[in-house]
């Protein structure tokens, strides 16, 4: 999409199964210029305050990735996290926050934070810009930036949602029911991988028992 801007790389669409189990993950692919990194990235407004990004990663002919917070000028403020992807172990850190946590098949959750300078920036994902490189990349799902200084679970981006005229509730994604206010949007979360299935659906109804909560 054009919301990321792509520089010494170039992105293939739905080549791979994504965490939540959809054909929807894309492939990042370097140049295949050595000792230049290949990246893209997403413009934010940084706020003077805490932010956390995550980012769902694969292995593909590449081992490594870097998310990272840079500033209009490209200089990194506050915030880098580089992972190796076949380990999981961090190879550079600094940050506040930096973490890679594992999924099955071998996806990684990779989380960076910190307090950015504020004004124009970007969330970054990069390859690595030395030898081990090369050509091929990685694969890439379920970018999230939010507010805080811890990543919640994967927060998909929406259809469009009009209105419910009642409460309603919920699984969240521990399991524990929760209620949701009227007109405020409720996810489906998958029990197993934690996931978040989508916007939860349901059809009108009408509880025909009174006083259901008072026995």
């Amino acid at each position: 999409n054009a919301a990321w801007s792509k520089s010494r790389c170039s992105i293939t669409a739905n080549v791979t199964t994504a965490p939540d189990g959809t054909m929807t993950a894309d492939k990042l692919l370097n140049n295949g210029i050595i000792d230049s990194a290949g990246y893209t990235g997403q413009n934010v407004t940084w706020l003077a305050q805490p932010y956390v990004g995550s980012l769902f990663v694969k292995a593909g002919e590449i081992n490594y990735v870097t998310l990272d917070f840079v500033d209009s000028g490209g200089f990194v403020v506050a915030a880098r996290t580089t992972v190796n992807l076949a380990t999981g172990v961090i190879t550079s850190a600094g940050s506040s926050v930096s973490a890679a946590h594992q999924l099955p098949n071998g996806w990684w959750r990779v989380i960076v934070g910190g307090v950015p300078l504020a004004g124009a920036g970007t969330l970054r994902i990069s390859l690595p810009s030395d030898a081990t490189a090369g050509t091929g990349g990685i694969y890439l799902w379920g970018a999230q930036l939010e507010a805080g200084s811890v990543a919640t679970s994967y927060i998909p981006t929406l259809p469009t949602f009009t209105s419910r005229e009642s409460i309603g509730t919920y699984f969240d994604v521990a399991g524990v029911m929760q209620t949701a206010a009227v007109n405020a949007v409720r996810n489906d979360y998958d029990p197993v991988n934690h996931i978040s299935k989508g916007m939860l659906l349901e059809g009108a109804a009408t509880n025909l028992l009174v006083y259901s909560e008072q026995f």
